[in-house]
């Protein structure tokens, strides 16, 4: 775009976030470290675009969450530890919680599944059932991370003396592909489309999507691939504070990302409307600002 640069209506701005250094929370009872409030000082940005350039993030959070943890064998509720897994990871911990079932687990690298044999009959299910003491319906975000459908329930069957089930589909054992990074405040008039967990194309919270690529332990980076695309924001639009946040799917839809204590920083571009005016020599307002 011919006048993002030198122009006499726009110019061009990088905001730069810490989460190190937020003091307040963009939400009651998560951490300003996991969900930062931005706020400026002296400065009345009014942006006609703006985007994700980069990010930067620490892997240590997890994948498999707490109360989308666990399927049933035998009517009995199985948890599964939260964490990040790897194969080798999940493969322990199942066999350490159906080691009382007589139940082994094998992974098959061929396939990519996992493999469940039983010294006698037993059955499994992922869908979502009271059980006992349950006062409520426990859902489960497992199932992917296994290899099984949301509504899987079967009876193992008896092969070469064992009871067998094998995952139908392809196991994913360390979790989801990707996370969305969030604003409330952008999100609302940037309006990017994202299919929900009920394959329903909704208007939400999420301005950019982060490929999980690294292991865990490892700072995860993301560049924007395109440089000269922005979202549009409305005429007059005053953007004074916002706030940033990552989600994780789980059964539900998307769970805020918990960083351990651990910051992120995040770089935004903006075309805003000129501080000076259309005069390109003039000065424009205070650069300073401030997270809290």
């Amino acid at each position: 775009m011919a006048d993002t640069a030198l122009s006499t209506r726009f110019q061009y701005t990088e905001l730069l976030v810490d989460s190190a250094y937020a003091a307040l929370s963009g939400y009651s009872g998560i951490s300003a470290k996991n969900w930062p409030l931005i706020s400026f000082e002296n400065r009345n940005f009014r942006p006609a675009g703006i985007k994700v350039i980069s990010a930067e993030l620490p892997f240590v959070f997890d994948t498999l969450l707490a109360g989308f943890n666990s399927f049933i064998v035998n009517d009995t509720r199985v948890y599964i530890t939260p964490g990040t897994y790897d194969i080798t990871e999940m493969l322990t911990e199942l066999n350490t919680k159906l080691v009382d079932f007589n139940i082994t687990v094998l992974w098959s690298d061929f396939n990519q599944k996992f493999t469940f044999y039983g010294t006698s009959a037993y059955t499994i299910r992922f869908d979502n059932v009271k059980l006992g003491s349950d006062t409520n319906t426990v859902k489960t975000a497992i199932y992917k991370f296994l290899g099984f459908d949301k509504a899987f329930y079967d009876v193992a069957t008896p092969t070469d003396g064992d009871y067998v089930i094998t995952s139908p589909n392809v196991a994913l054992p360390s979790g989801p592909y990707y996370l969305y990074l969030n604003s409330e405040k952008i999100g609302q008039e940037v309006k990017a489309l994202v299919q929900d967990i009920n394959g329903t194309n909704l208007s939400s919270t999420q301005i950019c999507r982060i490929p999980l690529n690294v292991q865990r332990g490892s700072l995860l980076t993301y560049t924007d691939p395109d440089s000269s695309l922005f979202f549009d924001f409305v005429p007059g639009f005053l953007l004074q504070n916002f706030d940033l946040y990552f989600t994780i799917e789980d059964d539900r839809g998307f769970t805020v990302v918990d960083f351990k204590g651990l910051p992120f920083s995040v770089k935004l571009g903006m075309l805003v409307y000129r501080e000076g005016g259309s005069n390109i020599n003039s000065r424009p307002g205070s650069s300073q600002y401030m997270s809290a």
